[in-house]
């Protein structure tokens, strides 16, 4: 299995949890906003997660397509955190890529 991989997500309008797998651990993960969205997405901790009660704004590109600096999470080796954990939301058929590192042990 890669230590670093990555996934995009397209939204759906409506919550999504970015893994079902809450054994695999990661140090490090990246959120990069699709340079043609036209909304902001939301990052939670549940599936409860909305554009009015989320953990984390993520801004819509400037009006020339330029995203923002991608939103970083870095862990030690002692910490981590399951894709599992996370949800997402945004508007329908936007996108945010998703880069990580695994953690082992």
């Amino acid at each position: 299995m890669r230590r670093f991989a990555g996934q995009t997500v397209t939204f759906t309008g409506s919550a999504q949890r970015l893994s079902t797998d809450d054994t695999e651990t990661l140090n490090r993960i990246e959120f990069h906003v699709d340079p043609a969205n036209t909304m902001p997405c939301y990052v939670g901790y549940s599936d409860a997660v909305t554009s009015a009660a989320y953990a984390v704004r993520l801004p819509a590109p400037d009006g020339q397509g330029e995203p923002p600096p991608p939103w970083l999470i870095e862990f030690d080796d002692r910490h981590a955190v399951a894709l599992s954990d996370i949800y997402v939301i945004g508007t329908l058929n936007e996108k945010v890529h998703i880069s990580y590192i695994r953690w082992r042990p």
